[in-house]
């Protein structure tokens, strides 16, 4: 019994990998497998693939009882949601990267918009203190011309 159980394990981790890569498609209305290639659809009692006809048809579908449809349903639903949930996980992650690179670099702004206020207020100053040091040397010269006239 634990042997058939284990066997059975193994043929549905194989076919939810075949169907994961696209080989086999799973009709969840019937609970058949239908090959996506021209080659039939067949299992050995190990579970191993053999080219013999064992009963299928030219439409290549293998049909499993219903014992094995609903498990292997709930087995394929099961590690959807783990990765659905991982997926979940990791986008969770990258966006708290994005919002901790968002505020560093929106505080990154806020000092170079600062650093520009504060370099403009200096230039402003010096371009003031710069032009009275020309009026007062201009007026030294209009006053020496006013003299000597």
């Amino acid at each position: 019994m634990i042997g058939d159980i284990e066997e059975m394990r193994q043929q549905m981790d194989e076919i939810r990998k075949a169907v994961a890569n696209g080989v086999y498609e799973f009709n969840v209305e019937d609970g058949s497998i239908k090959s996506t290639s021209n080659r039939p659809l067949t299992h050995s009692k190990s579970g191993s693939q053999d080219q013999a006809q064992q009963g299928f048809g030219p439409s290549n579908t293998l049909a499993f009882p219903a014992g094995i449809r609903s498990e292997f349903i709930l087995f394929t639903i099961a590690d959807l949601s783990q990765q659905v949930q991982t997926a979940m996980e990791n986008m969770l992650k990258m966006i708290n990267e994005i919002d901790e690179n968002n505020t560093g670099i929106m505080e990154d702004i806020e000092n170079c918009k600062n650093n520009a206020l504060e370099r403009k207020r200096t230039l402003e100053e010096q371009k003031e203190s710069f032009q009275k040091a020309a009026f007062s040397v201009l007026d030294m010269l209009n006053n020496k011309d006013i003299g000597y006239n």
